[in-house]
Formats: structure tokens, C-alpha cells, sequence
């Protein structure tokens, strides 16, 4: 499984990127990957950005998932954000 996760927006309107692919993660975090982002319920997912007044400082993610030969994209801004997918995100960027 490889998983992109682009972030932009915040104060500086800045863009980062984070790649991972399970294939290079020790065993532990290869399984640990796979149960975040099945936990994250992608498919559930509100996307798109809806920005309230106010909140133009907020971050926006585009999260790119590859596996067995399909791929699979989700955009959503920051409040759309589910506690299952804060954890992905979080974890990608910690270690993207």
C-alpha cells in the first residue's frame, strides 16, 4: 500500500507533502497503516472544502491511497475531518 497525503492552507497558505509505502515499514507499522486508514472509512468521507467565515486559515488534505492496482483519492477540508481520519493524518505526517 502506498499513501500520498498533500496538506495545504494554514497562516501561510504553505503545501506539504508525505509519501508511505508499507512496503518499506517495518511489519508493526505496515499493519499499523493498514488499520488506520481501513478505521478512516474513506468512502464515508464529506469532501471538498467548505469554508466557513472565518476560517480561512484552514488546512485542506488531498490523501491518495495505492493498493492491489486501484487507487483511491479523498479531498476534505479541515472541518469535515473524522477522528479516525485525524489519526491517519497525524501518523502519515509523523512519519512521511
Amino acid at each position: 500500500m502506498r499513501v500520498r497525503l498533500e496538506r495545504s492552507g494554514g497562516v501561510a497558505g504553505m503545501r506539504r507533502s508525505f509519501a508511505v509505502d508499507s512496503d518499506a515499514l517495518a511489519p508493526t507499522d505496515a499493519a499499523a497503516l493498514h488499520v488506520l486508514v481501513d478505521s478512516a472509512d474513506l468512502d464515508h468521507v464529506r469532501q471538498g472544502e467548505v469554508l466557513r467565515p472565518g476560517q480561512v486559515d484552514a488546512f485542506h488534505y488531498r490523501l491518495t491511497i495505492e493498493q492491489e492496482g486501484a487507487q483511491q483519492t479523498v479531498s476534505v477540508g479541515e472541518e469535515a475531518l473524522t477522528p479516525q481520519l485525524i489519526r491517519l493524518l497525524d501518523w502519515l505526517q509523523q512519519r512521511g
